[in-house]
């Protein structure tokens, strides 16, 4: 059979083979006391497990990397004292390695209460339910076994998924990314259970905000005295991208005019930035087949009011230039939910604080992505490409 026709790539069969097969075993090995009492407590363990997994993640999420990190922080280093210590001032690591360990907790915990219910109410029901289906014939008890195997079914798959979900996150690897991001059954379940369980706010948006949409050429020319390299990015230049005009000066200057410190202009901008532009969907598709019509860099966006990555990334430098701020533009990878695609952002460096800090203003459209606690988790590989004063 032509696979192609089935439009089923090799993860999604193997994804929906974890779905088949318990179903097959229950019809084959059909209904026995036995086997019934061990798929109801297996029931118990997936009931129990995915009440631990929602309750661990977003415990975690609401205290550790949310606005009551603080108050989370000071509970926790009652707790654990020294694992505070090492963890406390990486809310990241905190978030990775707790939520998993309250998952088990409390997956534990609901596990021993409802067992107690099962043993002291239902047991004796099902006794006299043993009784009946030993009566009935072999397919009665074939599809009781079916039916019993179901939640296996569910489970196993999704299991499976939050595996490669993490990984992926954990590690960038073109070739795995590749078969993930062509997986169409692994994506209708990463989309609907997955990430809204495990990922930040921006992730109930993906895919529609972050795709391969940043391509890097470089266009080399060689004479007898030089070598000189221009590189486009997205079809422009870097200089081209971050050009400025009256307009773009006129409004940043009005916005900035009753700001005193460099985070409250730096701010201002974002918030100018997400609140105003949309993101480009037919651009990005363009862009990734290689067709640059659409132009790009601060002032296209600017007067369209859309644009993807880059140009935010453009504009934003644009602006900050305008009020005196030092701004760098950054390209790396960010995670779209699923996997890591190329991606670009910003660094606007703050004198109050001397530092640096991280902004996406394309991410900031579904999120807070201005100095946030949780911006290492969906970006990597940082290349600054640009600085200006």
């Amino acid at each position: 059979m032509n696979l192609d026709i089935l439009n089923l790539d090799l993860l999604s069969i193997v994804i929906i083979l974890l779905c088949i097969i318990p179903l097959m075993k229950g019809i084959l090995y059909k209904y026995s006391p036995d086997n019934f009492k061990r798929e109801i407590i297996g029931i118990v363990k997936i009931i129990s497990f995915c009440i631990g997994l929602l309750s661990g993640f977003y415990l975690c999420k609401k205290f550790i990397l949310y606005d009551t990190y603080s108050f989370f922080s000071d509970y926790l280093s009652n707790l654990v004292g020294e694992f505070q210590t090492i963890f406390g001032q990486n809310p990241i690591l905190l978030y990775l390695g707790l939520a998993p360990i309250i998952a088990i907790i409390i997956s534990f915990i609901v596990f021993k209460i409802l067992n107690i219910l099962l043993m002291a109410f239902l047991y004796p029901v099902f006794d006299v339910f043993h009784k009946w289906v030993l009566k009935r014939g072999t397919f009665i008890r074939r599809v009781l076994g079916f039916l019993l195997s179901i939640p296996k079914a569910v489970f196993y798959p999704i299991i499976f998924c939050m595996i490669i979900h993490f990984y992926s996150l954990s590690y960038s690897n073109e070739k795995l990314d590749n078969i993930i991001f062509n997986s169409t059954v692994n994506d209708l379940i990463s989309e609907k259970i997955i990430i809204p369980i495990t990922s930040n706010e921006l992730v109930n948006h993906i895919p529609n905000i972050v795709s391969e949409s940043l391509k890097i050429d470089i266009n080399q020319v060689e004479d007898a005295f030089t070598e000189n390299l221009t590189i486009y990015y997205n079809g422009v230049t870097l200089d081209e991208g971050i050009k400025s005009n009256k307009a773009i000066y006129e409004l940043t200057s009005m916005l900035c005019q009753d700001s005193e410190t460099d985070k409250e202009k730096a701010f201002i901008i974002y918030s100018w930035i997400t609140e105003n532009l949309i993101y480009d969907e037919d651009k990005a598709n363009n862009i990734i087949n290689d067709n640059f019509n659409d132009k790009s860099g601060a002032i296209p966006t600017f007067e369209s009011r859309k644009g993807i990555c880059f140009d935010f990334a453009c504009l934003y430098t644009a602006m900050a230039k305008e009020v005196g701020l030092k701004v760098r533009i950054i390209t790396g990878k960010g995670y779209s939910g699923e996997v890591w695609v190329e991606h670009s952002w910003n660094e606007v460096y703050i004198e109050e604080k001397n530092e640096w800090i991280k902004i996406d203003t394309t991410f900031g459209l579904s999120g807070n992505y201005f100095d946030n606690l949780t911006f290492n988790l969906d970006h990597i590989d940082r290349k600054v490409i640009g600085e200006w004063n």
